[in-house]
């Protein structure tokens, strides 16, 4: 097989793979602006819906032969700014989901895998660019090849714009653990919680720097007379204990399954609040002074 031809092939790879990601997106366009504001950028969530049909667009061009040497170098800008923007948010923010295939959630990988997956498309494109031949001018002229782009891309806009735009103004969803008893989670795999007792769960990452620098909230929750126990869930390891040293920390630190828990929890740090053997408040993102927290959640 000629390079010219296996060119071609990783094109029609990539493309598929943007495609996927693009359909899995257009599903729950508003979810995925929600991870644009999780990952530090609410400034850029309106331009989720683009985002979207950007990937889709791209992924079928490469897989139609519609300019696809030049558009090759579009989807390998657009695959290094997602990587460089996703190892940003899991190692910064502690984010574990990158959202890549929306929901699509079997195709969502750990953030490893997710690495080692980009860096192999980007190989893919890298060699594609350098072999692929010359464009021709009968380059999708095919009335089918037609027909396809325009019926998969007029459906992929209503989609989008439909769950973007479409969704009913109101309150945002509420998190799936809010109110939902602690047995059904796998908090109890970690901890022996007791029903009558109420606690401040937080887990965080050692590798989440942004974790860090809520430990010192995290301190004072044991001046709360309504929580009876604080208790911080991990994943990592605190090498040379200097997570220990600087912070002190009166709390009970828990090493969890960070795999495990990642079904539960999308951002790091995640708060829970549980009061009589159930979860009574999520907080995503921070750990909130103590005195925002009385004031907010237990005067709600």
């Amino acid at each position: 097989m000629t390079k010219g031809k296996l060119s071609n092939i990783f094109c029609i790879i990539v493309g598929v793979v943007f495609l996927v990601s693009g359909i899995g997106k257009t599903i729950d366009s508003k979810q995925f602006a929600n991870l644009i504001s999780d990952y530090g950028f609410s400034w850029f969530i309106s331009a989720a819906p683009l985002i979207i049909i950007a990937e889709v667009f791209l992924g079928l061009c490469l897989i139609l032969n519609f300019h696809r040497k030049l558009l090759s170098y579009a989807t390998l800008s657009a695959l290094i700014i997602f990587s460089v923007v996703y190892i940003y948010a899991s190692t910064v923010k502690g984010i574990s989901d990158c959202g890549c295939f929306g929901s699509i959630k079997i195709l969502n990988l750990p953030p490893i895998a997710a690495y080692i997956r980009n860096f192999v498309l980007i190989g893919l494109l890298v060699f594609s660019i350098i072999y692929l031949p010359k464009e021709t001018k009968n380059i999708f002229s095919l009335s089918w090849q037609q027909c396809i782009f325009l019926i998969v891309l007029l459906i992929s806009v209503f989609f989008t714009g439909y769950t973007f735009y479409g969704h009913k103004k109101g309150k945002t969803p509420k998190h799936p653990l809010i109110d939902k008893a602690i047995k059904e989670t796998p908090l109890p795999e970690y901890y022996n919680f007791s029903n009558d007792s109420t606690y401040i769960i937080c887990v965080f990452s050692y590798h989440c720097s942004n974790c860090w620098n809520y430990m010192e909230n995290l301190n004072r929750y044991k001046e709360c007379s309504e929580i009876n126990r604080v208790i911080a869930f991990s994943a990592g390891e605190d090498e040379n204990n200097e997570f220990k040293q600087f912070f002190n920390p009166n709390f009970e630190i828990k090493s969890i399954n960070e795999k495990e828990m990642s079904k539960f929890i999308k951002i790091s740090p995640t708060v829970l609040y549980i009061q009589k053997d159930t979860i009574r408040h999520v907080i995503q993102g921070i750990v909130p002074s103590i005195y925002r927290f009385e004031k907010d959640y237990l005067n709600d």
